[in-house]
């Protein structure tokens, strides 16, 4: 109505003074009384409180040539993705988070970072030909898992003690490496002629240990009751140093009742296990040194947990949700050590008919071990393979495609560190040889699928068009043929399909050259 009236002069000056004292009087009024209406009193404003946050936000300069894998801490119970991997030269990288993490950088040009990261923060890394850098927008970033989170003169002091039973040997430390990671492992030596000499330190040591380890846990049972186990992550890192300690010296000692009391510690209440952080390394030690005894069985070259066994006994121990967890563990370390396909078979039944319900996982572990391939797994007729893809195809379909080319054999696996020392030497032939006719193909003889495609990753086969798992290596005939005990193992097929060399050489070997130039050379 003012807008009209300004707009419009004639008609203002039609009004009497009065009138438009009046008009604006009124005007006034309804203002204020709008004004007033509007404002809403103290306990009646809502104030939305931003959303919490949920992911990490990652930034990667990668100027290295290497695959870098973030990661975390997961426990039984987790439902977080475990590992992450970057691959570009920059990336970025935004992961579900829903509370703090230890986080490891890892890479095979330098050794890994422990970090701690939050829902909200940022990340920057960046990886150089032997140096990572890493930045966050929190205060505290970096952790040493190894030292104490909350020193205090009393873990001093504890320092000290576990330094007379025990000591690393600095002078015989040796680099490792595993598919994305390099690591520098320190031989951790028992100082057995002291400890015998001196048990009041051993029981002394105990002792302190377990008024530290009792000391955090109530301290967080009388601040959050009813909240899980409430550890922050600084806390779960502090008791796992602690265990790492008390499991060590437990399987030295020859008193057989500092491992009895670790076993009946507050390490191993069920929610403690289930919610831990650490619950898989927990449960790790109670299966083999509670359930098993500590007895491992031994061949001429390995020891490892008898996970059949131990699946077998597992109900005399644990109960219910963690009864449950514990038997899909021990499948899964069943795959690892590479148990016979017979045996996982049954166990994966065993399972299946007892926890009906639990279809997600036995889904995915069934298309894993290749139990939905059994009929070509058990067949002893041909080569079957298995392609990146979920594909399948023999090894006589494979070679008629291949005919006119030199097809050279490379048999391989994850856990054959020979085989992998020569994946780059492959890498180099066969980027030397494919224009002159000669394919290489690569056949491993992995039980799971898993490790089969995170190791073609790391090793570079990964969707390379000729990179195959064999399903029946074990019943197949062409493995009785040749007599094949051992990997790696190369074999050469001439242009018309015909094996013609039963043990070529590797691709380290000066000689490999020369032999597939040589049938590249010959007419069929």
């Amino acid at each position: 109505m003012l807008k009209f009236l300004l707009h419009d002069r004639n008609t203002l000056t039609n009004y009497s003074g009065l009138r438009i004292i009046k008009l604006f009087f009124s005007l006034g009024i309804i203002c204020l009384i709008v004004a007033c209406q509007s404002t809403t009193p103290e306990e009646e404003t809502l104030v939305q409180e931003p959303p919490k946050p949920e992911s990490v936000w990652v930034s990667i300069k990668n100027q290295a040539d290497a695959v870098i894998r973030l990661k975390f801490q997961i426990g039984l119970n987790d439902t977080i993705q475990e590992s992450h991997l970057s691959v570009k030269s920059l990336d970025t990288l935004v992961i579900k988070l829903p509370e703090e993490r230890l986080l490891t950088l890892e890479s095979k040009v330098t050794l890994p970072t422990d970090v701690l990261v939050s829902p909200g923060d940022s990340l920057y890394i960046d990886l150089r030909d032997d140096q990572m850098n890493v930045t966050s927008n929190r205060d505290e970033l970096l952790v040493k898992t190894l030292s104490a989170q909350f020193p205090t003169p009393k873990s001093a002091s504890l320092d000290s003690l576990y330094g007379l039973l025990a000591y690393i040997d600095s002078a015989r430390s040796f680099l490792g490496y595993s598919d994305y990671s390099k690591m520098r492992a320190y031989p951790l030596m028992f100082q057995k002629d002291f400890t015998d000499n001196n048990p009041d330190v051993l029981s002394e040591f105990h002792s302190g240990v377990y008024l530290e380890v009792e000391g955090i846990r109530n301290k967080v049972n009388n601040e959050m009751p009813n909240d899980g186990i409430g550890l922050d992550m600084k806390e779960e890192i502090e008791l796992h140093r602690h265990f790492l300690r008390l499991s060590f010296l437990s399987k030295r000692v020859e008193d057989k009742s500092y491992k009895k009391r670790l076993l009946e510690s507050s390490y191993f209440e069920e929610d403690f296990l289930m919610q831990s952080k650490y619950g898989i390394a927990y449960l790790f030690y109670y299966i083999s040194e509670g359930v098993l005894a500590g007895k491992e069985i031994k061949t001429s070259n390995k020891r490892y947990v008898d996970y059949p066994k131990a699946y077998d006994l597992l109900d005399e121990h644990f109960s219910g949700e963690l009864l449950a967890r514990a038997r899909l563990f021990c499948l899964e370390r069943m795959v690892s050590n590479n148990v016979s396909y017979e045996t996982i078979g049954k166990y994966v039944t065993l399972y299946q008919n007892t926890y009906p319900n639990d279809t997600a996982f036995i889904n995915q572990f069934q298309e894993n071990f290749l139990l939905t391939q059994e009929a070509l797994v058990k067949s002893n007729i041909g080569l079957n393979l298995l392609t990146e893809n979920g594909m399948t195809k023999d090894l006589t379909g494979l070679l008629n495609d291949l005919k006119g080319k030199v097809v050279y054999v490379d048999y391989w696996a994850s856990w054959c560190a020979p085989c992998r020392q020569a994946m780059p030497y492959s890498l180099a032939m066969r980027e030397k040889m494919e224009e002159m006719g000669v394919v290489f193909v690569y056949f491993s003889i992995d039980k799971g699928q898993d490790v089969w495609k995170q190791a073609s990753d790391s090793d570079g086969v990964s969707g390379y068009a000729h990179n195959y798992l064999v399903l029946n290596h074990e019943r197949s005939q062409m493995k009785k043929n040749l007599k094949m005990n051992a990997i790696p193992r190369y074999l050469v097929f001439d242009k018309a399909g015909k094996l013609v060399e039963r043990n070529a050489p590797s691709p380290m070997d000066k000689e490999l050259e020369a032999l597939l130039t040589e049938y590249v050379a010959k007419d069929t």
